[in-house]
């Protein structure tokens, strides 16, 4: 077993013991005689486990605290056994070494500390993967059609109880069908990656970028008004027009519809669904794919 190692002791004799065991057993030591000596080793370093003397039970408590070492194991030293073990247990230390252990014992229980946490890690790396699948398209990194539906659910919601304004662009890469036909699918790969990473640069950190499916993109535009959003869906517009990707060398366009809600429509009784608002952006796509596409339509009856 190998491993980074916290040693934290304010007696340079109990530093060096053990220290000479870990280093014995291949374990990487940066050994402090304070805590406060830890921030900065956290800022250059990840570790597998942290040894701290019970000298002072309150910097065990500091410790546990650090969100910097929330999944590595915190291990208590003492010299004799009694009820600083327990107390030590009560304060979050995951195991207890004591003076009277031999090396094989030290390096038997920090090994299974260390093993314990790596599992935790790859579980932890695991689960966070299939969340991540669960909500993001796998080809571009955005958000996919099942997380930004529900989103824009919540999002609607929010507009209905506080009157706030909420706006919708709905992007449609025109004649998408003949990029792969004459490129190859992977060259269609690369325009709606590109497309995505255009799409992504120009909205806010509160904004919601999601690929619906297809050559379909969706930006979702909470607070913010009709006008706004048309700014940015002509922006869009225009950026995708200038793309230039190797693997498609031809013009790449998108036509863009916009649908939104505010304190009228709401007033109005306008729009009791979120889904209305997704069709809403819907029609005005299609509208502006009647009209010539490579352009914005902004949802009105007329285009319906």
């Amino acid at each position: 077993m190998s491993g980074k190692i916290v040693l934290i002791d304010p007696i340079a004799t109990n530093r060096i013991s053990l220290g000479s065991i870990l280093r014995a057993a291949h374990y990487q030591i940066d050994a402090v005689a304070s805590l406060n000596e830890v921030s900065s080793l956290l800022n250059d370093a990840l570790f597998d486990a942290v040894i701290i003397s019970l000298n002072t039970p309150l910097d065990l408590v500091k410790l546990k605290a650090m969100p910097a070492l929330s999944t590595v194991p915190v291990i208590a030293s003492q010299q004799q056994e009694g009820d600083a073990a327990m107390d030590a247990s009560d304060l979050g230390a995951n195991d207890v070494l004591f003076d009277s252990y031999g090396a094989e014992e030290i390096s038997f229980r920090i090994a299974a500390q260390i093993q314990h946490k790596k599992t935790n890690d790859r579980l932890r790396a695991t689960l966070q993967a299939g969340l991540n699948a669960a909500v993001t398209d796998s080809l571009t990194g955005l958000y996919n059609r099942r997380y930004a539906l529900t989103h824009l659910s919540h999002l609607f919601d929010k507009s209905l109880r506080s009157g706030t304004e909420l706006s919708l662009i709905m992007v449609d890469l025109d004649h998408f069908k003949r990029i792969n036909d004459q490129f190859g699918h992977a060259a269609g790969d690369a325009v709606l990656c590109a497309v995505a990473k255009t799409l992504k640069g120009e909205i806010r950190a509160s904004d919601l970028l999601a690929r619906l499916g297809g050559e379909e993109f969706v930006v979702i535009l909470p607070d913010t008004s009709a006008d706004k959003a048309q700014g940015l869906a002509q922006r869009l517009c225009g950026l995708v027009r200038n793309l230039r990707i190797a693997a498609a060398p031809r013009q790449i366009t998108a036509s863009i519809g916009l649908s939104a809600i505010g304190p009228d429509r709401l007033r109005n009784g306008a729009n009791p669904h979120f889904e209305h608002l997704l069709h809403e952006a819907d029609q005005a796509l299609y509208a502006a794919k009647s009209k010539g596409c490579d352009q914005v339509s902004y949802f009105t009856p007329q285009a319906a």
